[in-house]
């Protein structure tokens, strides 16, 4: 087994649940999909992560041209990872049309800005290795590629 194989896994060892390693298949492994930190958005799941708990997080989406398409509604949030989707659906109740969209998250606590730490859902399409010998997961293009402790969730 090639040194990158080996890494992958145990990689996908390390990372799946036990009944999963028992019957350990590295390609299905490699399937699975990975949350792992990123900017742009095209009508998928996301995420985001914050160190400590926010009165109000706002999330926002736009389209390739900066203008707000989509809005939600504030909340609450106790530190750590919270999931969203945004089902292409504009604030005025149509469709997005096909494009590029950005989400912007930004959260407060007692009116002081908190540092935002956005997430993205991606499918892992291949694994290779650093300098250092340590794997590094291709995204397919959804971003660079990304270390183990980029990864938040293995779905």
């Amino acid at each position: 087994m090639s040194k990158v194989m080996n890494k992958a896994v145990e990689f996908a060892a390390a990372s799946c649940d036990v009944q999963l390693r028992k019957q350990l298949n590295f390609l299905s492994c490699l399937s699975k999909v990975a949350s792992a930190t990123a900017l742009v958005v095209a009508k998928l799941h996301r995420g985001v992560e914050l160190e400590q708990a926010a009165d109000e997080v706002q999330i926002t989406v736009r389209n390739d041209s900066g203008e707000v398409v989509r809005r939600f509604e504030p909340f609450a949030m106790d530190a750590g990872s919270e999931s969203f989707t945004w089902n292409g659906e504009m604030d005025s109740g149509e469709e997005a049309p096909k494009g590029s969209y950005t989400v912007s998250v930004e959260a407060s606590a007692d009116g002081e800005p908190l540092e935002v730490v956005n997430l993205n859902y991606a499918m892992v399409s291949g694994v290779s290795l650093d300098d250092n010998g340590a794997p590094l997961l291709d995204l397919g293009g959804v971003s660079e590629q990304v270390s183990l402790g980029d990864i938040r969730q293995i779905l």
